[in-house]
């Protein structure tokens, strides 16, 4: 890629370092790869990336062509956990703004599984919006403008928004979703379940949207959230919902899945 930083990755370690705003740096393969984590080249993957942590940054060199990345100026650290309830607290404030804009919306991610499963900690929340007469990222901003709590920022890069919720320490990062891109097209009360004040994609639909996801990605924390939601709550799948090729495929390699997704098929008659 033209204007590549070929700086050795020790010198882009101490610049970040000394750096007064937190950068995050992305890795772009300059000969057709992609970005680092979608290099293909060589045949074994995991021997094409090179993942330096420090700190709150992460640095990706792609093997196949040794260069180090340029950096862009960005406010997020890497994935961090968080307490349940503490997700919980900024998924329902930023509930209440959006529904004062009457914005349909519903939270995901791994958050939902940590719920269920009274887990203490969860390091996923993603909310995902309808669009309507304006672009879902627009409805945020403007839900969120004037708000103290949260402040907005959006990567155009990668064609992203993430609104922060600033009360606790640390803040607490939830990235806008447009619907339809991820979730269902329509959120409504077929697509959508309550937990308390705060709305969550139902089983069905979450199963659906983190079976995309791990078909796309393979990464494995979505496979476990799948395991654990046709395993536990199989009964209140909607099978229509779940693509049954894709599923097959997830269940062949995640032998935990089966019991639930065979109940499932039992239930609707196609055992």
């Amino acid at each position: 890629m033209p204007g590549m930083n070929h700086d050795h990755p020790a010198d882009l370690l101490g610049r970040a370092r000394s750096a007064t705003t937190r950068l995050l740096f992305l890795g772009y393969c300059p000969i057709g790869h992609g970005t680092t984590s979608e290099c293909h080249r060589p045949t074994n993957r995991s021997s094409a990336l090179l993942s330096i942590h420090f700190e709150s940054y992460r640095v990706h060199e792609c093997h196949v062509c040794s260069v180090m990345p340029t950096f862009l100026t960005h406010p997020f650290p890497t994935v961090t956990m968080h307490q349940t309830s503490r997700l919980l607290e900024a998924a329902a404030a930023l509930s209440q703004l959006l529904r004062a804009r009457e914005v349909p919306h519903a939270f995901h991610g791994n958050v939902l599984t940590a719920i269920l499963s009274d887990a203490p900690q969860a390091d996923e929340i993603f909310c995902i919006v309808e669009g309507g007469t304006s672009h879902p990222f627009r409805r945020v901003r403007l839900a969120c403008a004037g708000s103290t709590d949260f402040s907005t920022v959006a990567t155009p890069w990668g064609s992203r928004l993430h609104v922060t919720y600033h009360r606790p320490i640390p803040p607490i990062d939830i990235e806008i979703l447009p619907a339809g891109e991820e979730g269902p097209r329509r959120l409504d009360a077929t697509t959508v379940m309550m937990i308390g004040r705060v709305p969550f994609l139902t089983i069905s639909e979450f199963i659906r949207a983190k079976l995309k996801a791990w078909a796309l990605r393979g990464i494995e924390n979505d496979a476990a959230d799948i395991v654990f939601a046709i395993s536990r709550y199989w009964d209140r799948v909607d099978i229509n919902r779940i693509p049954e090729q894709e599923m097959n495929t997830f269940v062949r390699r995640y032998k935990g899945a089966a019991s639930g997704w065979i109940e499932l098929k039992r239930k609707y008659g196609m055992s």
